[in-house]
């Protein structure tokens, strides 16, 4: 099509097909354009504020201008963490769901998708929507560093806080959008985005008191990334398993089991940390690093094994392959 700026080019073929239909769909999706919208006006909103205050400092006021709170990092960073990680991969709460009950699950199977690539497009998607929202913040950014009082480390590290908690959150939501019933998706986010939260939290106090990422605070905020990580293999995983025809010997139904599991990750990390920090305290990123490792190493996701070609009776390949 060829308009008044020159000619509109489509995807490009290398662009896996489930994250094309699923930019398509969610650009125009009220949970993403309404939080970009608020995330701009309260970027503004916080740029007055602070522009305000330095006037009447350096007026030599002591009044304090109402909107002070707002031009701390901490409160800037909040609501961009609510927006962003919370309210933006919302869109996604019903997904799976849809798909299966609708049938285009089994039609993405039959088209030769793996549930691995349905899962991660979708995933992919949520985090190009955040990585879009987290970018349009550098212009709000950069005023703020000419205003002064502006930290390039410590914004820098929730800048990663945010986008770590926004993953994790992306995954847990889609994972638990496959089930039927919305009390057990209710339960499933809310145990989920409980620990996520928590771990946001405590990365964020790291970061706001350390000074360099050496010693503690660095050995603190790795191990936040880490259970971000954990988090976020272990939603994907629960969406793939969602996503299926059958179930292969070594899976594992989408059942309560999956949710206790998930509820119980931070105390099984805790207790394994507590026994190898008695030998090492860097030890306890293996507590970490296994669990991750165990979730996507399950059926290869990245590179699914090739089964033998199928013959009939003849000696003719039949061509059937099986889908993962």
């Amino acid at each position: 099509m060829d308009t008044g700026s020159g000619p509109l080019s489509d995807f490009s073929d290398r662009w896996p097909a489930v994250v094309v239909k699923e930019l398509r769909q969610g650009l125009r999706s009220p949970f993403f354009v309404l939080p970009f919208i608020l995330l701009h006006a309260f970027a503004l909103l916080a740029l007055a504020s602070e522009y305000a205050d330095g006037r009447a400092l350096a007026a030599g006021s002591h009044t304090v201008a109402r909107f002070t709170v707002i031009r701390e990092a901490g409160a800037f960073w909040s609501v961009t963490a609510i927006l962003v990680a919370i309210v933006m991969p919302l869109r996604t709460f019903s997904s799976l769901h849809d798909e299966c009950r609708r049938g285009q699950s089994e039609l993405l199977l039959l088209g030769g998708l793996s549930r691995w690539q349905i899962v991660r497009g979708k995933w992919l998607v949520q985090m190009i929507f955040g990585g879009l929202a987290l970018v349009s913040l550098t212009p709000y950014l950069l005023v703020r560093y000419f205003f002064g009082g502006f930290n390039l480390f410590s914004n820098g590290l929730t800048l990663l806080n945010v986008a770590g908690a926004t993953s994790a959150m992306s995954a847990c939501l889609l994972g638990a959008s496959g089930y039927r019933s919305l009390t057990t998706r209710f339960f499933a986010v809310g145990i989920c985005s409980a620990w996520i939260i928590v771990a946001t939290f405590m990365i964020q106090g790291v970061t706001v008191t350390a000074g360099s990422l050496t010693g503690i605070p660095a050995y603190s905020i790795f191990c936040g990334y880490l259970f971000f990580t954990l988090y976020t293999a272990a939603g994907l995983q629960l969406g793939r398993a969602h996503l299926k025809v059958y179930l292969l010997p070594f899976e594992v139904s989408p059942g309560s089991t999956i949710l206790v599991l998930m509820g119980i990750f931070p105390f099984l990390i805790l207790g394994c940390g507590l026994v190898l920090a008695a030998v090492s305290v860097w030890l306890v990123w293996v507590a970490l690093a296994i669990p991750i490792a165990a979730l996507l190493l399950s059926d290869r996701p990245w590179q699914p094994a090739k089964g033998p070609l199928p013959s009939s009776i003849s000696g003719f390949d039949t061509d059937w392959r099986p889908l993962h």
